[in-house]
């Protein structure tokens, strides 16, 4: 994908987010023509979220059911970035609680413990 497109449109993803806009799958001409496609898109919205939201903490993996790959017709899981002040503490745990994803319910099975300071 060629950079210009990629940035157009995670700076349409990025503009949606923030009017509080319900998702919509990008179309031509900068929506994803592949797998590669997205995950251009995908680096440069984590570039602009990474000012407000920190560096990049972690990852995570999202459409690990067959349920949810069939929803998003793509046929294998994904993969994305926790940034860090997307991740919070709760009686000594960490996750990410940010995503109302099934991915969300990932994360917190593979949370961590905190150790009590």
């Amino acid at each position: 994908m060629e950079d210009i497109a990629a940035r157009r449109a995670a700076q349409s993803l990025l503009a949606e987010h923030k009017a509080n806009l319900r998702f919509q799958s990008l179309g031509p001409p900068d929506g994803p023509a592949t797998i590669s496609d997205a995950y251009d898109i995908q680096e440069r919205y984590v570039a602009l979220l990474q000012d407000e939201h920190g560096n990049i903490a972690g990852y995570k993996v999202g459409l690990t059911s067959a349920a949810m790959q069939a929803f998003c017709r793509i046929d294998h899981p994904i993969a994305g970035v926790v940034l860090a002040r997307r991740v919070h503490q709760s009686a000594g745990w960490a996750w990410n609680s940010k995503s109302p994803s099934a991915s969300n319910q990932t994360s917190r099975q593979r949370a961590h413990r905190i150790p009590p300071k």
